[in-house]
């Protein structure tokens, strides 16, 4: 707690000595206001409550004039909020959701129990996401279309509820590499942020699109945007589960990914290019972006207070109310 006005504290001087005074008063007891004769000394009257108490009214104006001084002081609490960062960075995270992302080859463990490349993918960029705090993030999908899936926005829950709705073919089975680019840049070229990142993540190459991925980077290089672009899954073949007959049943197919592409798409934009072939590797990917993507935070402390005084006004004026009353009523003195 803190006293925002500590001078005032002067103004308790007045407040010592009337109590001071009053305790003195108290200390001698009440002179009558009136003489008159003594009952014989043999004669014993009870006192009542109103004697045995004399000293209340005093006592709250005391305590009166100690809650104004201290209200006076205006005490406070404050709690520090947040850092504010002076400049961030814009990133929209491209993923690709054609139905080769549902290969099983980025786990390890039993089959069954494996979680597909996109869903070891998406929750790297959900940990991705939460870490930047200071950035807005926003989410593409590709397949056949691309579109944005989630805006740039600072609302990270909201980004997180927006990973949790990818899916795999919803938005085609083909691979339009190069619309997913185009759209992403659309995104960030309005953007007024330090730095603009698009992070591609893709299994394979461009068969699908009207856009072609050589020409989109140049339109990113163009405007200032920088391209990681990140391939997944093994080289040659990789697991995947069917529905068969029986139930579920393992396939393989061939990876088909175009390496020479996405390390162009990286050199003509600024980025790198990185080949995850498992889950650590790729958490390592996301580990290396974010830390070759991080702005100079210029903090600032911001904190929330909280001003008690009108408790104390409360209190005070309470006090005095009751001491009028009493003084009024049964505490009543003649002049």
């Amino acid at each position: 707690m803190t006293w925002s006005t500590a001078w005032l504290w002067w103004l308790a001087v007045p407040g010592v000595i009337l109590g001071l005074g009053a305790w003195w008063r108290i200390a001698r007891g009440r002179r009558p206001s009136a003489r008159f004769s003594a009952l014989p000394p043999d004669s014993v009257i009870p006192r009542t409550w109103v004697e045995r108490l004399f000293w209340l009214p005093d006592a709250l104006r005391v305590l009166t004039l100690v809650t104004l001084v201290l209200a006076l002081g205006r005490p406070r609490t404050g709690q520090t909020l947040a850092d504010v960062s002076a400049d961030g960075v814009d990133i929209l995270v491209a993923v690709d959701t054609s139905r080769s992302m549902a290969a099983l080859d980025l786990d390890d463990g039993p089959m069954p129990a494996r979680r597909t490349r996109l869903d070891v993918a998406m929750a790297l960029i959900d940990r991705f996401v939460a870490a930047r705090t200071s950035d807005q993030v926003g989410i593409v999908v590709f397949g056949t279309s691309a579109w944005t899936h989630a805006p740039l926005t600072l609302d990270h829950e909201a980004i997180s509820r927006s990973i949790e709705r990818v899916q795999i073919g919803m938005a085609g089975d083909a691979t339009a590499l190069g619309d997913a680019l185009g759209i992403s840049v659309k995104r960030l070229q309005k953007s007024k942020a330090r730095s603009r990142v698009v992070v591609l993540v893709t299994d394979g190459k461009a068969t699908a699109g009207a856009v072609a991925p050589v020409v989109a980077a140049e339109a990113a290089a163009a405007v200032g945007i920088k391209v990681y672009t990140i391939g997944v899954g093994t080289q040659g073949e990789a697991p995947v589960l069917v529905d068969g007959m029986f139930g579920p049943q393992v396939q393989m197919i061939q990876a088909d990914l175009d390496e020479a592409t996405l390390l162009a798409i990286a050199d003509q934009t600024g980025g790198e290019f990185f080949r995850a072939t498992d889950a650590v590797a790729l958490a390592g990917v996301f580990a290396r972006i974010d830390e070759l993507e991080r702005s100079p935070i210029e903090s600032r402390r911001v904190v929330d207070w909280t001003e008690h005084y009108p408790w104390l006004l409360t209190a005070a004026l309470l006090l005095l109310i009751a001491e009028v009353s009493l003084r009024s009523t049964r505490f009543r003195s003649l002049p």
